[in-house]
């Protein structure tokens, strides 16, 4: 039986990573474990012969099958947090308050320096500074003291995306 433990050191490698793909992987691969330790459960209680070496053997994997489904919906539930994206964004609104030309192009457009005064149904109104490159097309936008869309992050306020494909549809 001693022989039976050098296959687990090849299977962290799969939590190290994150992504949907791993936690979908983790899931399955939880649930099918369950499915054999229940297998091998129910095999060892009809077989008194293999008994007492599938009960045991039942019960391991059920339990780590049951640990790698609850690490999978716990990595599926945690995708939604990855910082630079605002996947748990609300829709606010911004107003420009201050504006500075920086001078500087990015791939054409213009970087601007941008006060903004954040309004969400979440949080009281503040101000943020953000330095945006600005497609050339809104720079009108901007000026015209019109509220621009945003997703602001529900955890970190701070983080504020403005929503220029929204913009240009409206």
């Amino acid at each position: 039986m001693h022989m039976h433990h050098h296959h687990h050191r090849g299977s962290t490698t799969v939590i190290v990573g994150g992504g949907i793909v791993n936690a979908v992987v983790m899931i399955v691969v939880g649930l099918v474990l369950v499915g054999m330790g229940v297998s091998f459960f129910s095999i060892g209680n009809s077989t008194p012969i293999l008994h007492d070496s599938f009960l045991p053997t039942g019960g391991i994997l059920a339990v780590i099958g049951v640990v790698l489904f609850v690490v999978g919906i716990v990595m599926w539930v945690r995708r939604k947090r990855t910082p630079g994206t605002v996947a748990g964004g609300i829709q606010g609104h911004a107003t420009i308050v201050g504006m500075n030309q920086t001078g500087l192009l990015v791939n054409g457009q213009p970087v601007v320096d941008l006060q903004l005064q954040i309004t969400s149904p979440v949080h009281a109104s503040y101000v943020v500074a953000r330095r945006e490159t600005v497609p050339a097309a809104m720079m009108g936008r901007l000026m015209s003291g019109h509220p621009l869309p945003v997703m602001v992050d529900a955890t970190r306020p701070e983080n504020v995306v403005i929503s220029w494909d929204l913009m240009m549809r409206m």
